[in-house]
């Protein structure tokens, strides 16, 4: 074998085209991602009797009845919902939200508690739920 000589010019502009190949493969990935984020990110606004909530782009919204304001799911995975109920003000908000904790305990087998406890939202006292659905079996 006989060893080959390459001139130094030639080794320059390889590694020139290597880097900028490089360079554009990350640039591209880049701009991949922040479209792949802005997409998945994107919201839109829903007002109902005076609520308002952003919702994920392109989720199903459905009107409510009774206290339910509107029901907003996920059409890919329809167990990922998002609800907005309008209770009527009470004196005790720990006696409203244990009443609303055990209709829907009643309502839904597979609700449980996380937690519960009293936050002030927006200068207001507020009582915060934390659940989740676990279906046992």
């Amino acid at each position: 074998m006989t060893p080959i000589s390459i001139p130094q010019e030639n080794l320059a502009q390889e590694r020139r085209s290597a880097l900028l190949t490089i360079g554009l493969l990350l640039i591209s990935l880049l701009l991949g991602w922040q479209v792949k984020t802005a997409v998945q990110n994107a919201t839109r606004t829903v007002e109902r009797d005076g609520f308002t909530a952003e919702i994920p782009d392109g989720w199903l919204v459905q009107d409510g009845a009774g206290d339910l304001v509107f029901v907003a799911r996920n059409p890919l995975a329809l167990d990922h919902l998002y609800r907005v109920s309008q209770v009527a003000a009470a004196d005790d908000l720990v006696l409203l939200a244990e009443n609303r904790n055990l209709e829907r305990g009643r309502l839904d087998e597979t609700f449980r508690i996380l937690a519960a406890e009293p936050v002030v939202f927006a200068g207001q006292d507020a009582y915060k739920v934390s659940f989740a659905r676990a279906d046992i079996d």
